[in-house]
């Protein structure tokens, strides 16, 4: 049964006072594993050295990155908590950007410089901030927002990136 099924049946229910608070309980616990379930995305590794999934619970994006400290270790999981805002002020920033110029793209080092207010050495030396930053970029690339690559990001227009931003202003 889907997300969305369970919880139509959840809320009549719930209309009708058919269930005890444990119960209520019990339902929305596998309402909320459902919904984490089905939200997950999956991304293929980069070059085989690293991958990562995300999914989006609440105000935030969890990150679950697999990154090889050394080759031929085996990857060790990082954890990101990134707030939705910060995907939506950098998706912003692009899109403004392209709005404003008729570029072929913005070279992530100009976006992050405006994003945290550093310059890019200040930035790219600061390991934690740098992982962020791209890591976001790559969130964005896999919703279809953007197209990340090599340094460069191009806004992808088409009605994947409609759906999308319909769905972070909900």
């Amino acid at each position: 049964m889907t997300f969305e099924t369970k919880f139509r049946s959840f809320v009549g229910l719930l209309k009708k006072r058919e269930l005890t608070p444990t119960e209520q309980t019990i339902w929305a616990d596998e309402l909320l594993r459902l919904y984490n379930e089905e939200r997950r995305v999956d991304i293929d590794g980069w070059k085989g050295k690293s991958s990562f999934e995300f999914k989006e619970v609440g105000d935030y994006v969890l990150v679950k990155k697999y990154q090889k400290p050394e080759r031929g270790a085996e990857p060790k999981e990082i954890n990101y908590k990134i707030p939705l805002w910060e995907l939506r002020r950098i998706e912003s920033m692009i899109k403004d950007f392209f709005e404003k110029n008729k570029e072929e793209y913005l070279k992530s080092k100009d976006l992050a410089t405006s994003f945290y207010e550093m310059t890019w050495d200040e930035i790219f030396t600061n390991r934690k901030i740098h992982n962020r930053f791209t890591i976001i970029l790559n969130v964005l690339d896999k919703e279809n927002i953007i197209d990340y690559r090599g340094g460069r990001v191009r806004l992808i227009e088409d009605g994947k990136r409609a759906v999308l931003e319909q769905k972070m202003q909900n």
